[in-house]
């Protein structure tokens, strides 16, 4: 198991996935944790397929204690298969294990936002944000939220707090120079793109694809403790 972990973390994911599949041979493997990290394995791999057959069967397994983190990978595997209410059903089931959990509100928010319910959206990352505050990637896509939504003046407080965090994240400064544009604030945008110019490690692309704002997970116990039963 641990092989596989570092495996994964080594971005080695077919070996990673191999390594698990091998490891649900012994009868003395922690059957939930195996199958969501040989899941994960294919999720990083792009096999959407693949990896929701070893969710789902995660998910059969009862006193699941990685249920909510099965759960949420499941739903992004579904979204990008374009099965948006599956992956919505997946993610809701989630919050309702874990409904301070910031990544899975996070997730949410972003189906919702793919699906053009930008209300909905706005409302599971600020719910995201009580929980983590200081999370760049939940401000960011709450900026893009409230930009589609026309209110530019909280968008813009969204990713000003995201810069503070950190002021040269090329993500959060694309997705800003897009809200100033669809504001048609040319001088502030300029302003903004100048600036940047002056930031180290810090290159724009002339063309920005904006990001799906899903949040996958670490394989378990890669980066995190176990969570104990109550």
């Amino acid at each position: 198991m641990e092989k596989g972990k570092v495996q994964f973390i080594m971005m080695r994911y077919g070996e990673a996935a191999g390594t698990f599949a091998a490891a649900l041979a012994y009868k003395d493997v922690d059957k939930p944790e195996t199958l969501y990290n040989l899941g994960l394995s294919y999720l990083s791999q792009g096999k959407y397929s693949e990896a929701l057959v070893h969710f789902d069967e995660g998910l059969k397994i009862k006193d699941n204690l990685y249920e909510v983190d099965i759960l949420v990978s499941r739903g992004i595997a579904l979204s990008k298969l374009g099965k948006k209410e599956d992956a919505l059903t997946s993610f809701k089931k989630a919050v309702e294990l874990a409904p301070k959990d910031a990544e899975v509100l996070n997730n949410v928010g972003s189906v919702y936002f793919e699906e053009g319910q930008y209300e909905l959206a706005a409302e599971q990352y600020l719910k995201a944000l009580e929980e983590k505050p200081n999370d760049i990637e939940v401000l960011s896509n709450l900026g893009n939220t409230l930009t589609k939504l026309k209110d530019y003046q909280h968008a813009w407080i969204a990713f000003e707090e995201a810069l503070k965090i950190n002021p040269t994240n090329v993500g959060v400064i694309e997705n800003y120079l897009l809200c100033l544009l669809d504001a048609k604030l040319i001088d502030r945008y300029s302003e903004l793109m100048e600036k940047s110019a002056l930031l180290p490690n810090c290159l724009l692309y002339t063309s920005p694809s904006p990001r799906d704002g899903l949040l996958s997970r670490m394989p378990s116990s890669a980066c995190k403790k176990k969570k104990k039963k109550k």
